[in-house]
């Protein structure tokens, strides 16, 4: 039952996921991360809650995006940790309307915390024949 329990809690952060980052909610996005969390994108790592924050807005560069993701796979390895890993198609919106920009991969390390579960590591990785932004 814990294990079940543990998925529905980690599905529900990587839900709001791509919304905090569709909205640019950059407090509300760097809570997903645990204080220490990690996001490293193709090798450039972020590392803490603030510097978290503060590289939403700049990843986004100012443009309007829309995160869809699928494909989530989680593996729930004790009570306290799981990892997992999900597919995504990044949209940005140019000239009037959406375009595919990238359909990278995100491989998860997670971390139940006091305030819930976590995502303590995040990587993001460019797959062949997906354009890079």
């Amino acid at each position: 039952m814990e294990e079940l329990v543990a998925e529905r809690d980690i599905r529900r952060l990587l839900a709001l996921y791509p919304r905090y980052a569709d909205d640019l909610d950059a407090q509300a996005f760097a809570e997903l991360f645990t204080p220490t969390g990690r996001i490293d994108v193709a090798g450039r790592v972020t590392e803490g809650r603030e510097a978290i924050a503060s590289w939403l807005p700049a990843a986004a560069g100012g443009n309007q995006t829309r995160h869809i993701m699928v494909n989530s796979f989680i593996s729930v390895t004790s009570a306290e940790e799981a990892h997992g890993t999900t597919d995504m198609a990044l949209l940005m919106w140019r000239d009037g309307q959406w375009v595919l920009s990238g359909s990278p991969r995100y491989t998860d390390r997670y971390e139940k915390i006091p305030e819930g579960w976590r995502f303590a590591e995040r990587s993001i990785a460019m797959r062949a024949g997906a354009p890079a932004t």
